[in-house]
């Protein structure tokens, strides 16, 4: 999930940012952002880390330090699937590396009934 790392700005559908930091092996931190103007209308926090066995991509969102788990269910080397059933929305949240330097960013329900989707890309 190295290749996460950096600045990735959406290039067509919503306005979103995420910036990725390769923290080490067991560790990345980043955020997820949307400006409107030069105000931030939408921020959270964001993780991927290794604990134990597991996987987890974890987002806080708000001022309290809340924290929602999503457990890497699936992966390779350009694409991430993690899960979490008991969250309203989103329950499903993959990253697809299409080509170097474009992300796609699917979030959804878990019958994908309902899903968003973000195109990023990366900034050099």
């Amino acid at each position: 999930m190295r290749q996460l790392s950096g600045s990735w700005e959406s290039y067509k559908g919503v306005k979103f940012s995420e910036n990725w930091r390769y923290m080490n092996d067991k560790l990345l931190e980043g955020e997820g952002f949307s400006l409107n103007g030069r105000d931030t209308s939408f921020y959270e926090s964001l993780s991927i880390a290794k604990k134990g066995d597991s996987i987890f991509y974890r987002v806080y969102i708000g001022g309290d330090n809340q924290a929602v788990d999503f457990l890497l269910i699936e992966a390779s080397k350009k694409s991430w699937t993690f899960i979490n059933p008991d969250n309203e929305f989103p329950q499903k949240i993959v990253y697809d590396m299409e080509s170097d330097g474009i992300l796609l960013v699917t979030i959804s329900d878990m019958k994908v009934n309902k899903k968003q989707r973000f195109y990023l890309k990366k900034n050099r």
